[in-house]
């Protein structure tokens, strides 16, 4: 306990100074700039979490088809009792270190220094607000997640960096960036659509995403019933003829039971969370009006609210809201990054409490998590 307390204190220390730190660099020569912050956050998130074991079923697996591999007689991709395959990019990993019969370690310190970098490298893109980003991004369940689930996740950090060619308007390389992102989880194909749609400003006013994530909140039983029970049956043999590993093929995997019930509080402090982050859309559509598209983040943001209610109870749904609801820890940097710099006399009252308050319930979400543990957690070196 004691040790995993230090690690995971020490990343929060570590992150958000780098994240802070990108806004400073060192230049070699005429042409070449280094930033030595993004190293050491690279780095040392690649040491702390490539060095974890044990931390949720998915790891498991990867780990069983990695010392799958490591047999004279194994294929490229590997046999676990019925067929298991995983796509290209994460197959010629998981091939390269089998091939070499290195340490399973190799293979999640490999999946995390791509995620840490491609973390890092959106970060250094938004350089002012970049320390922001990694408190709340290390604070949030995105972060607990970030091991366990790993092909998704990659994709997920790899999809961050596409969002310039959002804002751009270029396709081209959005486009080609989804190819290549596929190559890890091809569920990112589900971001396509995005490119013509979120950068628009849907919502110039407060009403409408109010609404959106109220009736998602009050109304995610029947939401959920009507999902699991109407819509999955109808479309899961479709889908399952995409994907051998299909959650749609096997009714028990549409459903976590354990999970149905309300999260009780924690529920009404993440509807409270986004409510806030609503609250100021106008504001922040002001502030980055001529620096950042806000309505690209913000739209992403929405939707994952939205999805976040009723999800919880389906496994096929929490792997589609990966992409949209970690965009709360992206929002919540914006959000707090603008208040620190626009704050009229008449709202610095308001702003300091909101401001301490996300402070406050971002850190007992953290602590929580380590001192009571959650299944993707475990900090123990392998």
């Amino acid at each position: 306990m004691l040790l995993g307390l230090f690690v995971y204190l020490s990343l929060l220390f570590i992150l958000p100074l780098s994240g802070y730190g990108l806004k400073y660099h060192t230049t070699i020569g005429k042409n070449i700039i280094i930033h030595p912050f993004y190293w050491i956050g690279v780095i040392y998130f690649t040491l702390i979490i490539g060095l974890r074991y044990d931390v949720g079923v998915d790891y498991l697996l990867y780990r069983e088809v990695y010392l799958g591999q490591l047999s004279s007689r194994a294929d490229f991709i590997a046999h676990i009792g019925s067929y298991v395959s995983f796509e290209p990019g994460f197959s010629a990993i998981i091939n390269f270190f089998a091939k070499h019969r290195m340490h399973p370690c190799f293979l999640f310190l490999s999946i995390a220094f791509l995620q840490s970098t491609f973390l890092f490298k959106f970060c250094k893109a938004y350089r002012p607000i970049a320390g922001w980003f990694l408190f709340f991004y290390i604070t949030s369940s995105t972060f607990f997640d970030s091991l366990n689930g790993m092909r998704q996740m990659t994709a997920f950090y790899m999809y961050l960096c596409t969002i310039p060619f959002i804002q751009k308007r270029k396709f081209l390389p959005y486009f080609l960036s989804i190819i290549i992102i596929s190559l890890f989880h091809k569920s990112i194909f589900l971001m396509l659509p995005a490119y013509f749609i979120v950068h628009r400003e849907i919502f110039s006013k407060r009403k409408w995403p109010v609404i959106i994530i109220l009736s998602s909140f009050l109304g995610n039983s029947i939401i959920s019933h009507f999902i699991l029970y109407v819509l999955f049956p109808s479309i899961g043999t479709v889908l399952s003829a995409f994907d051998k590993v299909s959650y749609l093929e096997n009714p028990d995997n549409l459903k976590l039971v354990a999970r149905d019930a309300s999260l009780g509080i924690a529920s009404l402090i993440y509807l409270s969370i986004d409510l806030i982050i609503v609250y100021y859309l106008k504001e922040l559509q002001t502030f980055y009006r001529n620096k950042i598209n806000i309505n690209i983040f913000f739209n992403l943001f929405l939707f994952g609210s939205f999805l976040y209610y009723f999800s919880t109870a389906s496994i096929t749904l929490s792997r589609i809201n990966y992409y949209f609801a970690n965009f709360r820890f992206i929002m919540l940097g914006f959000l707090v990054y603008m208040l620190t710099q626009y704050s009229p006399k008449n709202k610095r009252p308001q702003n300091t409490l909101i401001i301490a308050f996300l402070i406050t319930i971002s850190l007992a979400w953290f602590f929580n998590a380590i001192l009571h543990g959650t299944k993707n957690l475990p900090y123990q070196f392998i």
